[in-house]
Formats: structure tokens, sequence, C-alpha cells
């Protein structure tokens, strides 16, 4: 599992002092960008190999509220990884190990905006994080 760690940030939140609803998908996608980064598949590299990743699904789940400075911990896992496909599931902790929200991913390897089939090298990169 990957861990991220950030801090809640005014601009993030609505007018109640709250991460915005839209902001826990940005989160999301920062933590996943981190997790790529550290398999060594980072988004730039994927770019430049012409390889891009598709969002097809995000099923949410808004537990508890997170304020403004809230230290926040968010935790990935790729759960399942195919040649053309690909599953994360994640989850934001608050400083008191509260689950807060989460969410299942689930999306496609594509070129020139079709899926693509990745290399088995890709594959068996991805699925040691599995």
């Amino acid at each position: 599992m990957f861990n991220y760690k950030r801090r809640i940030f005014s601009y993030e939140c609505d007018i109640y002092g709250h991460l915005n609803n839209a902001e826990y998908l940005k989160l999301f996608e920062e933590a996943r960008s981190e997790a790529l980064t550290e398999i060594g598949y980072s988004l730039s590299k994927l770019k430049n190999l012409d390889i891009a990743l598709y969002i097809t699904n995000a099923n949410v789940d808004f537990i508890k509220e997170i304020g403004l400075d809230s230290q926040v911990i968010i935790h990935s896992k790729m759960t399942k990884v195919s040649r053309v496909l690909f599953y994360w599931y994640q989850k934001i902790v608050n400083e008191n190990g509260n689950i807060c929200s989460k969410v299942e991913i689930s999306g496609a390897f594509v070129r020139d905006g079709k899926p693509f089939r990745v290399s088995q090298n890709i594959i068996e990169t991805f699925a040691k994080f599995v």
C-alpha cells in the first residue's frame, strides 16, 4: 500500500470550512500519481511511452468531514491490473486514524483515444504492487 501525507488548504474548502467534494477526487489523483512514481511509471514516463490512464469509474464514499488545516494520509492500493484495465482502492484517513472517504477506481490503458494492451513488462511491474 502506498501512503501520501497532505495538509488541507483554505482554497480547497467550501464556505463551511470543509474540504469541497470535488477536492476529494483531486487528493485521490495526487496520491495515485505519487504511487505511480514510486512504482517507476510516473505519469510523465507513461506519456513518453504514449500511454494514458483513463479513469472509467470512481465510486466515492464520503464518510467523515475533513476541515481546514487537517493532516490526512491517503492510502492507495492497486487491487487488480490486466493488459488493458486497472483497479485501485484508496482511502483518506485523518490525524486520528478515522476513515474520512474511500474510493474504488477503475480505468483503462489508452493510446490514441482507444483502449490499449500494455506490454507484459509493464503488467509485471504493476502486478508486484497488487
